[in-house]
């Protein structure tokens, strides 16, 4: 077992315990905070809301993790203001690593189907506020067991996987449906390249079946990130495509543009003909008929934990076409559950500093010898996978930074060697 695998479970391999304490991993307190108002013909509504996340580890291999969604809905139309709240449990899980590409969770979790529900739909995370069109053709959240994990298919390519049952459960805002399905992707680590299918089969009822295909492409020599997703059911279907481009290589008016980020979304909708069913697995609602909408954004980070966004999208439908403003400013934080009296090093105990470009692969022997070592750019792998699980990481302690690994690993679905890698980015 390599040495930073160690630091991922809070076990220390035999001969190695000399060069590298036991560290046990530490609870923490993430989340993010956000104030989004949106503009529609006739309506503005502003949603306030706070997103905790608790990780709390147990033993070697066990993880709870829990994120809570506490929001305000203010809906002004003609003059007079309606206001509700939302109050629930996005997901509550635990899970267990049960070898370098095995993760068992049981619990409420986020459906792993496509990347915008499990990867990018908090408020922080996503470059534009308002949701795809197809967001809702899917379940958002299940209760059960899901299998999930990664492993390595050549040096150049990893195989990440999930799978997923979830029960009939009609408790209020732990409620689901009955339905089972999974996501398999393929990773290009040089290319920057994920391409990934879905497929949920739904359990009750009408039984029905939904798939999809889902993409994410990082240039390597722009700082522009591609994603894209398109789904499909009696429900519906659909498609996104979304662009974001950092400005800092504009060279115009730097101190403005070095933090800026601009967005641009198209998608479409088309309605299911007569007959399909009204309500979608994922609640809420789908347009009635066929729609387009085309969103344009900027994104400006004040610094690396609090966000300004704006966004403006117009759609063309045949019920007559509108537009849709949006405005938000967005913080996420992230803290030791418990006061540590560790002190910060500036790199965890038998991690050595590596460049910002590190040498490619493991070396560290956690591939059998005489197979070719998987190639990974630990600050690529960082930013493609795990910097929109949690803020940017200060100097946290350790004890917490394995934690945190813990949970990129089972989030992002990593391979082991990646979360190493990921580990010696954090703590260079």
């Amino acid at each position: 077992m390599p040495v930073l695998t160690a630091l991922l479970l809070g076990t220390v391999p035999p001969g190695e315990t000399q060069d590298l304490p036991v560290i046990k991993p530490a609870p923490v307190v993430a989340g993010n905070g956000s104030f989004i108002t949106t503009f529609q013909t006739g309506q503005q509504l502003l949603v306030p809301g706070v997103d905790p996340i608790l990780l709390l580890p147990a033993g070697d291999r066990f993880l709870l993790e829990a994120e809570g969604e506490f929001e305000g809905d203010f809906l002004h139309q003609k003059n007079a203001w309606d206001n509700g709240r939302d109050t629930r449990i996005d997901y509550i899980q635990l899970d267990f690593i049960a070898n370098r590409h095995l993760t068992v969770v049981v619990g409420r979790y986020l459906t792993p189907f496509g990347i915008f529900n499990e990867r990018l739909h908090p408020p922080w995370i996503k470059y534009l506020q308002p949701n795809p069109l197809i967001y809702r053709l899917s379940a958002l959240r299940n209760n059960g067991v899901m299998l999930r994990g990664a492993s390595w298919v050549t040096s150049k390519v990893s195989l990440n996987y999930s799978g997923y049952f979830s029960a009939l459960s009609t408790a209020g805002s732990f409620s689901s449906k009955r339905n089972a399905g999974g996501r398999v992707g393929l990773f290009l680590p040089r290319r920057r390249l994920e391409l990934g299918g879905s497929v949920e089969r739904v359990l009750q009822g009408q039984r029905f079946s939904i798939w999809g295909f889902d993409t994410t492409w990082q240039l390597e020599r722009v700082p522009l990130d591609f994603h894209g997703e398109y789904a499909r059911s009696k429900q519906g279907s659909g498609y996104w495509v979304e662009g974001a481009y950092w400005l800092s290589q504009l060279n115009l008016w730097p101190s403005l543009t070095r933090k800026s980020q601009a967005v641009a979304r198209i998608e479409q909708f088309f309605a299911p003909g007569p007959g399909a069913p009204v309500a979608p697995i994922g609640g809420g609602t789908l347009p009635g008929v066929k729609t387009q909408r085309l969103t344009w954004g900027w994104n400006y980070y004040l610094n690396d934990a609090l966000r300004f966004s704006f966004s403006y999208g117009r759609e063309f439908r045949s019920l007559g076409d509108r537009n849709v403003w949006s405005l938000g400013i967005e913080y996420r934080f992230q803290f030791p559950a418990v006061a540590s009296r560790q002190k910060t090093p500036a790199v965890s105990p038998g991690v050595g500093r590596p460049p910002r470009r590190s040498p490619q692969g493991d070396t560290t022997g956690s591939l059998a010898r005489g197979k070719p070592k998987p190639e990974i750019d630990p600050d690529q792998a960082y930013r493609a996978n795990c910097s929109r699980c949690h803020a940017k990481p200060r100097r946290l302690p350790d004890r917490e930074m394995a934690t945190i690994m813990r949970h990129m690993r089972v989030r992002a679905n990593l391979t082991a060697e990646e979360a190493e890698a990921i580990l010696r980015y954090l703590t260079r």
